[in-house]
C-alpha cells in the first residue's frame, strides 16, 4: 500500500520522507527499526522517516513499511529533509493518510452511497 500527497513543485528533486502517527493515539509514531508505534519522546527522529519519492510532477509516494497493519488509515505527514538527516525542525509540506487507495475507494463509496439514498428533486424547465 501507499502514503501519497500532491507537493508544491518547489519540493520536486528534494529528498522528503514520511511520519505515520497512531490514529487511536497521535502521540506515538511509526519506528522504521522497531516496525511498530512506539512514543514519540522516545523514538530517535531517524527513525520516524517513511522513505519515499518525489516524481517530476512533485508528486510523493513512500511504500508504507512490510509490518504495518493491511487496513489501518492512519494519518501521515510529509517532510522536507533540509539536511543530511531528518530532523524535529524539517517541515511538514503535506498532510496525508496511509493507505491512500483504501481511503479513496471508502470516500468514493459513501459519496456513492449518500447519492442514492438522498431524495432529489429535480426541475425541469421548459420554453419556446
Amino acid at each position: 500500500m501507499t502514503i501519497a500527497a500532491q507537493l508544491d513543485p518547489f519540493y520536486i528533486g528534494k529528498t522528503c520522507y514520511a511520519r505515520i502517527r497512531n490514529p487511536a493515539n497521535t502521540g506515538y509514531v511509526w519506528n522504521v527499526q522497531a516496525d511498530a508505534f512506539e512514543l514519540e519522546s522516545s523514538v530517535v527522529v531517524g527513525n520516524m522517516d517513511v522513505v519515499g519519492t518525489v516524481s517530476a510532477t512533485g508528486y510523493f509516494t513512500a511504500t508504507e513499511p512490510a509490518a504495518f497493519s493491511a487496513t489501518l488509515i492512519a494519518p501521515a505527514t510529509i517532510h522536507h529533509q533540509e539536511g543530511g538527516v531528518p530532523a524535529a525542525t524539517d517541515p511538514t509540506v503535506a498532510i496525508t493518510t496511509t493507505h491512500v487507495e483504501l481511503e479513496i475507494a471508502s470516500n468514493v463509496l459513501a459519496a456513492s452511497i449518500a447519492t442514492l439514498t438522498t431524495p432529489r428533486n429535480i426541475t425541469i424547465e421548459l420554453s419556446d
